[in-house]
């Protein structure tokens, strides 16, 4: 079993000095590049994936902490921390950086050495926090349930099974590896994974039955149990600083595609903050639910395994995310109504807020599976770095998007290789594949991006985009090495009712070879520009 790491005792026991727990796994690994340092006290580094994933490390601290990252490599490097809000005191020092960790949150290092560019290192600085007081008389511990060697599916489903008949009952995850097939949690069950546990899902095609779930659904996988499965529970949790490893990149291999945690069917239910890791479909399925809340979520993919998308509220009511960070080889968030089953209703009232994501797809999504309606749809106080899309919206399948606020939204996008209009902040259209649906009533506010591409609104001539409003926005228009045909700032095709009010375009005449007009229209109605400002970007 793996034991808790506390790291530098001396600052543990100085009265006001910082205090660092570790979360992470003690070991890192061989192949791993990087060293960070806390206070000059070595931090254990994991990795995820196998094909183009990236290393993290996770650990609980109060007070302030100089942190310094080194690569093992002799040619020339170039780091960036990102996001831009913690680049706090950042010094080059031999080999590396430091900075300073004052406040909780997500930073994301990317490294070139010479010509290569390394998997990015992911700091998960997290606010440290108690211990939780289990109740008496309803705590069960895994440990107790696993016997021998080798996968644990039966003894674990015991422990489930146990905890579920308290009525009530908790279950504590110790430090160590727990390797399993599915497991499914019953209602009243309270699941912690405490700091060094490890859910990992065995590789073995033997240990993932197919074929078991009845819901309609379209996603990837969607007949293959998740490796964390509520299904039907009316209360209950996971949480804590544990992972949940769902070791997709070796699954997939066996044509399994494998859901970190699925919940479907299933009310009042809390996920905390643990990490799930290597999902081989979709990470976190939220279906046909109501009342979910997630908080202090981390999520963490290999970007070479295709469909891994962050969490997906699919015909959900009253889901709220908040201070999640998603690093995911797909869409990091997408609210979607896959199912056609009439018994299922459509999503309403999602929101996610206060939360930093990366990915080569789209960051904040609404679509493309749109059999049912989307109303009330909240992005708040949110950050995409280094992504390839900003805001998607797609309507295709009958289905209507309604009443959708993006509010103190910051996008820092580039170009990928491959990805269709990546670097794009804002792309929302409507098409007909299973049906023709509508779009209206959609607020862009305080708005803040870096793009490498055009944005874009395009409706039907019998369907268009209505009643959209830009509000005190500002687009810096940046430079493009890969798809170099001059596009405008947005594009309007079949739209009506559309404000933009207060914008401010940064863009350098120096690159008007690769940037049209800034606004260009086809078959629009009631198109109003109130303070649109070009703005030459301070040297």
């Amino acid at each position: 079993m793996a034991m808790l790491t506390v790291l530098a005792a001396a600052l543990v026991t100085a009265q006001g000095a910082p205090v660092v727990f570790n979360y992470s796994s003690p070991v890192t690994p061989s192949e791993c590049p990087y060293s960070v340092t806390l206070d000059g006290n070595a931090v254990p580094i994991e990795k995820v994936g196998a094909y183009q994933g990236a290393y993290y490390c996770r650990f609980g601290f109060t007070g302030k902490l100089k942190a310094e990252v080194r690569v093992k490599a002799t040619a020339a490097t170039i780091f960036t921390l990102k996001p831009e809000r913690f680049r706090t005191n950042v010094n080059e020092i031999k080999k590396g950086i430091s900075f300073d960790i004052g406040e909780p949150g997500p930073r994301v290092i990317t490294t070139v050495c010479g010509s290569k560019e390394l998997w990015p290192l992911i700091i998960l600085a997290e606010e440290l926090v108690n211990e939780p007081d289990y109740p008496l008389g309803k705590m069960l511990y895994v440990k107790d349930y696993v016997k021998g060697d080798g996968p644990q599916t039966a003894n674990i489903q015991r422990a489930l099974d146990d905890a579920a008949a308290k009525d009530g009952g908790h279950l504590v995850f110790g430090p160590g590896v727990y390797v399993t097939g599915p497991l499914f949690v019953k209602s009243g069950t309270f699941v912690h994974l405490e700091a060094g546990s490890v859910i990992r899902a065995s590789t073995n095609p033997a240990d993932w039955p197919t074929g078991q779930d009845s819901r309609d659904s379209r996603s990837p996988g969607a007949q293959t149990p998740a490796l964390i499965n509520f299904i039907n529970c009316k209360r209950g949790y996971i949480k804590g600083p544990g992972v949940v490893d769902a070791m997709g990149h070796v699954l997939r291999e066996h044509d399994l595609h494998i859901n970190a945690l699925k919940i479907w069917g299933c009310e009042n239910l809390f996920v905390g903050n643990v990490v799930l890791a290597n999902a081989g479909s979709w990470t976190m399925h939220i279906l046909g639910s109501k009342n979910i809340r997630v908080k202090g979520l981390r999520i963490i993919a290999d970007w070479a395994v295709g469909n891994t998308d962050g969490i997906n509220p699919d015909c959900s009511q009253d889901v709220l995310i908040e201070d999640f960070f998603g690093y995911c080889g797909d869409d990091t968030f997408a609210v979607k109504t896959t199912s056609r089953d009439p018994n299922v209703q459509g999503c309403k009232n999602i929101t996610i807020k206060d939360s930093t994501v990366m990915t080569r797809k789209t960051a904040f999504k609404i679509g493309t599976e749109t059999h049912k309606d989307v109303s009330h749809v909240t992005v708040e106080n949110c950050e995409a770095i280094n992504t390839a899309r900003g805001i998607g919206i797609y309507v295709r399948d009958g289905g209507s998007i309604s009443n959708v606020t993006y509010r103190d939204v910051k996008l820092d996008l580039m170009e990928y290789p491959g990805e269709g209009s990546s670097g794009s902040p804002i792309t929302a259209d409507i098409r007909k594949r299973k049906g023709i649906g509508k779009l209206s009533g959609v607020t862009f506010e305080r708005i803040n991006a870096y793009a490498e591409f055009g944005s874009m609104l395009k409706g039907l001539d019998e369907s268009p985009i209505e009643n959209v409003t830009l509000r005190n926005c500002e687009f810096t228009l940046g430079n493009r090495s890969i798809k170099l045909k001059p596009v405008p700032w947005f594009s309007l095709s079949n739209c009506k009712n559309l404000r933009f009010e207060d914008i401010r375009l940064k863009w350098d005449t120096a690159l008007r070879t690769i940037w049209e007009t800034p606004i260009k229209q086809e078959k629009c109605e009631s198109v109003t520009l109130d303070e649109v400002k070009e703005i030459e970007p301070a040297n």
